[in-house]
Parts: C-alpha cells; sequence; structure tokens
C-alpha cells in the first residue's frame, strides 16, 4: 500500500510539472548548415564525402526535402592546392547517404581544411590526418593445436595517438575465384591497453586452405579518427540504441564551426602486407 501511495504521488508532482510551451515562446530560429563529411585516403588517392543539410524551426514539420542543401559550394584546402566536392545526384535524398563528393589525387600535406557556403552562411572545419603506423612491426602466425585450419596471431606496433583507432582487415586469397575474400575486420584494442606505448595483442584465425598447402592470408590496417568511429557504431548499430548526440558515451564535439555544426573526420588505409609462412 506503501508503495502504490509513493507511485501515485510521483505521478501526480510530474503531472504538475508539466508545462505547455507556446509556439510563440520558442527562440527565433538560426538556421544553420549541418556538414557531415569524411576523407578516405588510400594508396595515392583521396575520396572526400561529405552531406549538407540545413537546421528547420522547431514549429515547422520536418521535411526531407526541404532540410536537404544540394547547391552549396564546397572546397577543401590542403597545402598550397584546393580542390571542390561536387553534388552527385545518385545520393539524394536518402539522409543517412552523402550527397557531395569528389576524388583526387594525394598530396604530401597532412591538414585539410573544409569550407562549406549556401546562401551567404559560411561553415568551416580543420583536420589534421596525422600520419598513423599502418603495418604491423612484429607478427606472428603459428598453427593451433585446436584444429587444422585453425592459426594463432600475435602481433605488435607502435600505438598510435589517443584520438585514433585502428582496425585490421583479414582476407584470404581463393584460386578458384583468383581473387581475395574478406574473412573477418578485427577491433584492434582501445588507448587504455595500450601500456607502454605499444599496441600488441593476440587473436585466432580460420584459414582455408586446399590439404598439402599452404592458405595465404593478408591483412589491411586502417586508422580512423575516433570521433569518426563512434560516429559510425552510432549509425549503423541500431541495437545499442545510441547515438553520436547522445552524452555522455558518444557525444563528439563538434569541429564545424561558423555558420554550421557537425562533423569532418578521415580515416587511412594502410597497404595491403601479405603473411608469408
Amino acid at each position: 500500500m506503501k508503495k502504490t501511495f509513493i507511485v501515485i504521488t510521483s505521478l501526480l508532482l510530474l503531472a504538475a510539472c508539466e508545462q505547455t510551451v507556446d509556439t510563440n515562446d520558442w527562440p527565433a530560429h538560426d538556421e544553420k548548415l549541418v556538414v557531415t563529411g569524411y576523407l578516405h585516403l588510400e594508396h595515392d588517392s583521396i575520396f572526400t564525402y561529405a552531406r549538407v543539410n540545413r537546421t528547420l524551426p522547431l514549429g515547422e514539420k520536418f521535411d526531407l526535402r526541404k532540410a536537404m542543401v544540394n547547391d552549396a559550394e564546397l572546397r577543401v584546402e590542403n597545402g598550397n592546392r584546393s580542390f571542390p566536392i561536387n553534388w552527385v545526384q545518385g545520393f539524394y535524398p536518402y539522409d543517412f547517404d552523402f550527397n557531395y563528393s569528389a576524388v583526387v589525387a594525394r598530396g604530401d600535406d597532412d591538414d585539410f581544411v573544409l569550407t562549406v557556403k549556401q546562401g551567404g552562411k559560411i561553415a568551416t572545419a580543420e583536420i589534421h590526418a596525422k600520419t598513423a603506423p599502418t603495418r604491423f612491426t612484429d607478427l606472428r602466425v603459428e598453427r593451433s593445436s585446436s584444429g587444422y585450419e585453425m592459426y594463432d596471431v600475435s602481433y605488435s606496433m607502435p600505438a598510435p595517438g589517443a584520438d585514433t583507432d585502428l582496425r585490421c582487415l583479414i582476407e584470404y586469397w581463393t584460386s578458384d575465384f583468383g581473387s581475395w575474400y574478406e574473412m573477418y575486420t578485427l577491433e584492434l584494442p582501445s588507448q587504455p591497453n595500450r601500456p607502454g606505448g605499444i599496441l600488441q595483442g593476440t587473436f585466432q584465425l580460420w584459414a582455408y586452405a586446399r590439404p598439402g598447402s599452404k592458405p595465404r592470408i593478408r591483412y589491411t590496417l586502417i586508422a580512423r579518427n575516433r570521433a569518426y568511429q563512434d560516429y559510425i557504431n552510432s549509425r549503423w548499430d541500431w541495437s545499442g540504441g545510441d547515438s553520436p548526440f547522445d552524452p555522455p558515451q558518444k557525444n563528439p564535439a563538434f569541429n564545424v564551426t561558423g555558420d554550421g555544426i557537425g562533423f569532418f573526420w578521415y580515416e587511412i588505409v594502410g597497404e595491403p602486407v601479405e603473411i608469408v609462412y
């Protein structure tokens, strides 16, 4: 009976706190450009993607067609050069895709400045895609005692910076199709598990090979800006229910400033390295 009384009292208190906000009391709408973009640096190329839309007033029903911005001018400054990011019709109107993209040759400078202009508004973002180690310095592969096609792998390398995460793409060669086949992607340990500035660990992999032959396996390390990794995880892991805007785990600070808000990140793909037995 006491518990029931407490529950009823709590509901009455919550009802008493409820307040209807008149639309006239909402602050004036200050339209912002919403920018989500990243640089994919692989081999000698840079693949650049961006999505641009705008904020809408609180009192207006959200309409994706009004929110999307397809007439913006996007440009990236990289050292002593610059290149545009053009609108790509194929992505519109899906809000989870990008509506601007470009592919350019990779330069020697690791500093990038993104500028987005539209309707007199200017949003900017700066990133430093610092070179991260994208190859193991020590890698050992031994056949596991647990099974014929199981291998124990141990690795070691200098740890990247605190704002960088590494993932390892494992592939094996299929002679039947004459191509590399993706086995799985291994997420390497987070920064707190890197004592002495060394990233090291072990894992077990399954590698298909014909009887009497050795499997051909290769790995590719991918270095990602940590905030970008959190964003990707929250976008595609619906089971977790997290969002990059939910505090405190997934709430990276915007690095788009000026007349815009949003994120601008990078990922660096290392050269594939074949494991030789």
